[in-house]
């Protein structure tokens, strides 16, 4: 947590003027605690924010904002350094497509010792982009970069014919599982080697998916039915 509030649990959320809210008072000594708003900073030009996702290896916070707005601001993925909080600090902002994103999810992928974050978009296409807060250029090299090595695209994926409903990372982040609920289907997908590893179809709507335990086995939901596929 950022200077002052070590011994805090933080809880951050945006809104749809764009606007982003640090929340801070449950104690880790005491089972309940006053909440108290502590700052509020703009994460983006009076556009909508979509998602928030904590960035554990590089201590910082992903921003996903929405395009459009007074500004007509460009949809974007945006870092904020943990420490620097409390001012609003940005460290970068990448442009992505113009394609509605529809969920987003940061993970940590043991095997290559980083963060990533996955962005799933309303036309079905996966990105993955690597996270590095130190600007070390420690991830590997792309092209189209304009945020000092903080923020690389890994890869980009056609991974539904319809909106990504969902986003789940396994135990150790080697591998990635994507939902499309409307054309039934789950994907899986190796996040070191960047291929999709398979594609399993079901003849009824799944409403979430998840991985169960270490073993890469997978778990859906539809409605009051949880079953388990087994590992690929």
């Amino acid at each position: 947590a950022p200077a002052g509030v070590s011994d805090e649990r933080l809880l951050v959320s945006g809104y749809n003027n764009g606007m982003v809210r640090v929340w801070t008072g449950w104690k880790e000594s005491q089972d309940t605690g006053a909440v108290e708003e502590v700052v509020a900073f703009k994460g983006a030009q009076s556009v909508p924010i979509l998602g928030i996702d904590y960035v554990r290896r590089s201590r910082a916070i992903a921003v996903v904002s929405a395009k459009g707005g007074h500004h007509n601001a460009e949809q974007g993925l945006s870092l904020f350094a943990l420490e620097g909080l409390m001012h609003g600090e940005r460290l970068c902002t990448r442009t992505l497509r113009e394609d509605a994103v529809t969920i987003n999810l940061a993970f940590d992928v043991a095997g290559i010792q980083a963060d990533v974050v996955a962005v799933g978009y309303v036309d079905g296409l996966l990105q993955l982009f690597g996270v590095d807060a130190s600007a070390q250029r420690l991830l590997p090299s792309d092209p189209s970069d304009r945020t000092g090595g903080r923020l690389v695209l890994l890869g980009s994926f056609e991974a539904h014919s319809g909106p990504v409903g969902c986003l789940r990372a396994s135990h150790d982040g080697a591998r990635l599982l994507s939902l499309s609920s409307i054309h039934e289907s789950v994907a899986e997908w190796d996040v070191i080697k960047g291929v999709k590893l398979r594609n399993i179809d079901f003849s009824f709507q799944v409403h979430h998916c998840d991985y169960a335990g270490t073993d890469y086995a997978i778990l859906v939901v539809n409605g009051n039915d949880i079953r388990r596929v087994p590992p690929a």
